[in-house]
């Protein structure tokens, strides 16, 4: 949202149809030319030679707490100690549910049953806020959104080899001029924050 917003600014003639759905399908709209580009952790095992990956930024994932949680004002948290809270989680079959899987099991642990599952992030997000849920949310809606969100991240580690944040496109399709403007923007945005600031200021 952050970029869209800023490119609009700049293009405000230009139009975006955005298609959220899970990367296998985004990729084979890619393929019958029905996206100019998919962007998000997509598996390299879904890539073939037909389609070129370019690197944006790794990104973190975090358990979070609404303000208003007695969690948020803990010092010391073990991911232990939040498997009996009411959880948000996304779907099975998103990636992101993958990650969360990793990190619970590497801590030696099963995934709580979460009391909500959701792949929308704005729900996900409005609901930690209330202060009764627990979830795990990616470093880039903590950063653009920090400064109205109602959220704080907890200090618990975690174990998780998250794939990193890339653009796709077709090799054997001409550019979209459009296209190449909003990469341009996103290279921009995948920088990461000057020294002395936090990465969700």
């Amino acid at each position: 949202p952050a970029v869209i917003t800023r490119f609009i600014d700049r293009y405000p003639q230009i139009k975006f149809q955005i298609t959220d759905t899970d990367a296998v399908t985004l990729c084979g709209m890619l393929r019958e030319r029905k996206l100019d580009l998919v962007l998000g952790r997509v598996p390299s095992s879904i890539f073939g030679e037909d389609l070129s990956a370019e690197f944006l930024l790794d990104e973190s994932m975090h358990v979070v707490a609404g303000l208003k949680s007695p969690w948020s004002r803990r010092r010391r948290v073990e991911l232990a100690e939040l498997c009996g809270e009411p959880w948000l989680m996304p779907e099975s079959d998103n990636i992101a549910m993958a990650l969360i899987s990793q990190g619970f099991r590497s801590a030696g642990l099963t995934p709580p049953p979460p009391q909500v599952i959701s792949n929308s992030v704005t729900l996900r997000v409005r609901l930690v806020e209330s202060g009764r849920f627990v979830a795990i949310l990616p470093n880039s809606t903590l950063r653009f959104g920090a400064g109205r969100m109602q959220i704080k991240i907890l200090p618990v580690r975690l174990r998780m080899k998250a794939p990193p944040i890339v653009a796709i496109s077709l090799k054997n399709r001409t550019p979209n001029p459009i296209a190449n403007l909003f990469i341009d923007e996103l290279r921009a945005f995948a920088k990461p924050p000057m020294k002395g600031r936090p990465a969700n200021a």
